[in-house]
């Protein structure tokens, strides 16, 4: 019930992925996890839709990383009240390079898109790894069962009509509904060319 409930507050909070799983249930090669670490539960937690975006304080400054300082918060306000417990961050973590995607995969959230995005069953191509934590607590397994890509149902892909990933994404048919508002995608987009100079 208390796992239920903090789960509840992540995703009142905008954080409305979370799966977990123990460690030494994913592929041996998705990650070089210590002997220690494939004791442990991971979880995974993201954001689908405009949520996260409509819960953040703003206006955002890019340099503060904004995402990153909100998901942080909640993860250890998660650790401390619901889980109890001490955890261990690999993501947002600058020491550490994580494969998301195939982590996403793993856990079955989410596939790959024609134009190398993965997209989910729910949110489409607008959804998001926001954080990734391991807790020696027993959290029940959540990774989910096995999905098709919803790309294989759009006939006229839209998406491979242009060769920019910006603009195959807005142009994807598939739950359009979760699309990003015109100033997240605008903050997304001036965030990554700070990263590029």
């Amino acid at each position: 019930m208390k796992l239920t409930q903090g789960i509840q507050s992540l995703s009142e909070s905008g954080l409305n992925i979370f799966l977990s799983t123990k460690v030494s249930s994913l592929p041996e090669d998705l990650f070089p996890f210590s002997d220690e670490q494939k004791n442990k539960t991971l979880c995974l937690i993201g954001n689908g839709g405009k949520a996260l975006w409509e819960k953040l304080p703003h206006p955002l400054d890019t340099s503060t990383h904004p995402f990153d300082l909100y998901v942080e918060n909640k993860m250890q306000e998660f650790a401390e009240k619901i889980l109890e417990d001490k955890i261990e961050v690999l993501y947002p973590n600058y020491s550490y390079t994580l494969p998301l995607q195939k982590l996403g995969r793993a856990l079955n959230l989410c596939t790959q898109s024609p134009i190398g995005l993965d997209i989910h069953s729910e949110f489409g191509l607008w959804f998001a790894f926001r954080g990734v934590f391991l807790t020696s607590k027993d959290i029940p397994d959540t990774a989910l069962d096995k999905i098709s890509s919803p790309c294989e149902t759009c006939l006229e892909k839209p998406c491979l009509t242009t060769s920019d990933i910006a603009r195959g994404r807005l142009c994807c048919p598939i739950k359009k509904e979760h699309q990003y508002l015109p100033a997240q995608i605008d903050f997304h987009q001036n965030a990554l060319s700070l990263l590029k100079l």
